[in-house]
C-alpha cells in the first residue's frame, strides 16, 4: 500500500508547489483513490506530474468535506481528464459543480466504497466530514483524514471501537494548530493507546503537534509535504 502526498502546506520534493490544502493518492496495486484534491487544479496537476502520479488512472475520488482547500480542484480535474469515476462526498450541500463526467455518491453512513476501502460515514455536528479507511490486510488498515474537524481522537475511537478496524497508520490533516502543549500531549497519549504504528500529520495539524509527536509518539513519525511517499505493509 502506497500513500503519496500530492498537496500539502509544505514541500518535500523539488518542483512541487505548496498550497493550503490537502490531497493524497492511495494505491494498493490495483485500485487508485484520490483523497481530496487540494484547492487548485494547477497545483494538483503540477505535483502529480513531478511525483509521477497519473491522474487519468484514478479509480475513485473521496472528498473528506466540502471546504475549498479540499475540493477546489475537483471540477477541472474530472472534466479535463474525463474521469468517469465515483466521487464520494459526505454532504448533499455540494458546490454546484458542473461535472461532465463521473458520479457524485452521497455517503450518509459507514460504507465500503471500493476494493476494501471504506468511509467512516459523516461525523461531527456542525460540519459533515468523513474519513477514509483502506485495509492493508485482514488485521490492519490506514486512516486518512482531511482536517479531522470532529477531532482526531473521536475519529480514531469511532473507527476502532465502533467500526472495528485496527489502525496501523494515521495520515492527513488533524486540525490542531493553536492547541496548547498539554492538550497535544494528551492527544498523543490517546493515539498511542490505539497502538498506531505510523503517523503523518499534514496540512492543518500544526508544527507544535509535530514536535510533541517526535517526543511522545510510540511509533514512527513521517514528516508531511508535497512529494512524500509512505509505504505501508502489515
Amino acid at each position: 500500500m502506497k500513500v503519496k502526498i500530492l498537496v500539502d502546506n509544505k514541500i518535500a520534493l523539488n518542483g512541487t508547489i505548496a498550497a493550503w490544502g490537502f490531497s493524497a493518492y492511495v494505491d494498493n496495486g490495483k485500485t487508485k483513490v484520490l483523497v481530496d484534491t487540494g484547492p487548485s487544479f494547477r497545483t494538483l496537476e503540477n505535483n502529480a506530474k513531478v511525483i509521477g502520479v497519473n491522474l487519468d488512472e484514478i479509480t475513485a475520488i473521496f472528498i473528506s468535506h466540502l471546504h475549498s482547500d479540499h475540493c477546489g480542484a475537483l471540477e477541472p480535474l474530472i472534466n479535463n481528464y474525463e474521469l468517469d469515476v465515483p466521487v464520494f462526498i459526505p454532504s448533499r450541500r455540494y458546490w454546484g459543480w458542473k461535472l461532465k463526467f463521473g458520479k457524485l455518491v452521497y455517503v450518509s453512513k459507514p460504507m465500503k466504497i471500493i476494493d476494501e476501502m471504506y468511509s467512516t460515514g459523516p461525523l461531527g455536528m456542525w460540519l459533515s466530514e468523513h474519513s477514509f479507511i483502506a485495509k492493508i490486510d485482514s488485521d490492519s488498515s490506514i486512516l486518512i483524514t482531511g482536517c479531522a474537524h470532529p477531532g482526531i481522537v473521536k475519529i480514531l475511537e469511532y473507527t476502532v471501537k465502533t467500526l472495528r478496524f485496527n489502525i496501523l497508520a494515521v495520515i492527513g490533516g488533524m486540525h490542531l494548530i493553536g492547541v496548547d502543549r498539554f492538550k497535544l500531549e494528551k492527544i498523543v497519549e490517546k493515539i498511542n493507546s490505539f497502538k498506531v504504528e505510523h503517523i503523518c500529520p499534514c496540512h492543518c495539524s500544526g508544527d507544535d503537534f509535530l514536535k510533541v509527536l517526535l517526543n511522545r509518539f510510540s511509533g514512527k513519525v513521517h514528516r508531511c509535504g508535497c512529494g512524500v511517499t509512505i509505504n505501508l505493509d502489515a
